[in-house]
């Protein structure tokens, strides 16, 4: 029987406490260039299925594992954990699109969109919002590391936004929960309501 905490995602200390086939995919990786390994163990999510005649019942679907491997200058993702059902895709930071968490109560998703040669490729990663600091941590790794190769120039302390003052409290808790610790506004637009008269 599976203990509590192996439902979560969770970090791992090292590549060799990860199992043996995930361990054979990220083998081509320096240990030293890996700052974060998380696990998203399988996941099972109930699922409303509706029948002509036979009304509403109940389906399970299953999500696979997975591996984020969060390296210096890009995301590896291995998803499985048999040998015959791996999967691997190396996402470099310069090639990231978007990153979006999402939580609603215990539900959570990490999406990763990336170009890929001429197309973009996506992959949604369900998982139980109980992991989601150790993921956060990670994806803030990568926005610092992305951060230090393509900075942009700061604005002088006396031209930057101060936004807490010019935006509604919503859009200020959110900028801030957005912004990594070393980030600041620079500009921003705010639109009030429009009312008809």
């Amino acid at each position: 029987m599976k203990r509590g905490w192996e439902y979560f995602a969770r970090s791992v200390p090292s590549v060799a406490d990860l199992p043996e086939a995930v361990r054979g995919a990220l083998a081509d990786i320096p240990p030293e260039c890996i700052n974060l390994l998380v696990i998203i163990p399988p996941q099972e999510f109930p699922v409303a299925r509706s029948r002509w005649l036979s009304g509403i019942w109940m389906d399970w679907r299953w999500t696979p594992h997975r591996t984020l491997a969060f390296c210096d200058d890009a995301i590896v993702l291995v998803e499985g954990a048999r040998p015959e059902s791996i999967r691997v895709a190396r996402i470099p930071l310069t090639a990231l699109l978007e990153l979006r968490l999402t939580t609603v109560l215990l539900y959570a998703a990490l999406e990763i969109v990336w170009q890929a040669g001429a197309g973009v490729e996506r992959r949604r990663m369900e998982f139980n919002a109980v992991g989601r600091l150790i993921l956060e941590k990670g994806l803030a790794l990568a926005r610092t590391a992305l951060a230090a190769r393509c900075p942009y120039p700061a604005l002088p302390e006396d031209r930057a936004m101060p936004f807490r003052e010019r935006f509604p409290l919503k859009f200020t808790n959110m900028t801030r929960a957005s912004l990594l610790p070393e980030e600041r506004v620079q500009w921003g637009l705010h639109t009030p309501p429009l009312r008809r008269t």
